[in-house]
């Protein structure tokens, strides 16, 4: 019986009004850790390890719960529904590049770790720029709320 509940429980969820206002609760906060870390990388801040490793959770918390509204809509909206949007395939985009930007980030400071290095490399930093940079592609999603950009 569940097969054919989930899907459908997922659906009423994913079109109601209240999820869509939560989604968009959750990217406006969102906002607040990447305008906070872009300052730091246009200041060309130093940021220790303890900021570098929370930014990393923040950003690990958030693409847990865009994984969790992609897998919901997938299943309530079916996969042919889902792609049919453009929005959905923008989303679907940025929730990659968020979770390669994850993995590589901790790779990066995995690896940062055990060689206990402590000078980063003008290619080092480049590269954790670019990462964080293709981070702000999240924010488009607020465009959606304002209906700015018609997809």
């Amino acid at each position: 019986m569940c097969p054919y509940r989930c899907p459908r429980c997922a659906y009423h969820t994913v079109t109601s009004d209240w999820f869509e206002g939560i989604i968009h609760c959750i990217v406006l906060l969102n906002v607040i850790p990447i305008a906070w870390e872009t300052v730091y990388i246009v200041d060309d801040t130093h940021l220790s390890f303890s900021a570098v490793l929370a930014f990393l959770i923040t950003n690990v918390v958030f693409t847990g719960i865009y994984c969790l509204e992609f897998t919901l809509k997938v299943v309530g909206l079916g996969c042919g529904n889902y792609w049919s949007s453009k929005w959905n395939m923008l989303d679907a985009l940025i929730l990659v590049i968020s979770l390669i930007e994850v993995v590589l980030s901790f790779t990066y400071l995995n690896l940062s770790e055990k060689t206990n290095a402590t000078t980063k490399t003008a290619s080092d930093i480049e590269f954790l720029k670019l990462l964080r940079f293709l981070r702000l592609l999240r924010i488009t999603r607020i465009f959606r709320l304002f209906h700015v950009i018609q997809l």
